[in-house]
C-alpha cells in the first residue's frame, strides 16, 4: 500500500514533517515496512483543517499531527495489502 502525505505549503504549515515522521516511526514499530511504501507528494488540493494523506489514490483530508497514531492503528493496519476500497470511514 501507498501513503503518500502532502507536504504543500499549507500542509507543510499544519505539520506535515511531523505526520511524515510519526507515520515512518509506525511503520517500523509495527513492523511494515513490507507493505507500507510513504511518499511525499505536493498540494492535493484538499488545503482545509491539516495535513492531506492519500492511501492507493483515495484521499483522506486533514490528518492533524496528533491523530497519526490513532489513524495507523485504526485504518492502516487494517487495510488489505492492495487497499482500493474509497470509504475508509473516517476524516481526521
Amino acid at each position: 500500500m501507498v501513503l503518500e502525505v502532502c507536504i504543500g505549503s499549507s500542509c507543510h504549515i499544519k505539520g506535515a514533517y511531523e505526520v511524515v515522521e510519526k507515520l515512518k516511526l509506525l511503520v517500523e514499530v509495527y513492523k511494515m515496512q513490507s507493505r507500507v511504501t510513504l511518499k511525499a507528494s505536493f498540494c492535493m488540493g484538499h488545503c482545509g483543517n491539516g495535513v492531506s494523506i492519500r492511501i492507493n489514490k483515495n484521499e483522506i483530508t486533514w490528518i492533524k499531527p496528533e491523530a497519526c497514531e490513532a489513524f495507523f492503528e485504526n485504518i492502516i493496519k487494517n487495510l488489505p495489502d492492495q487497499a482500493t476500497s474509497d470509504n475508509y470511514g473516517t476524516n481526521r
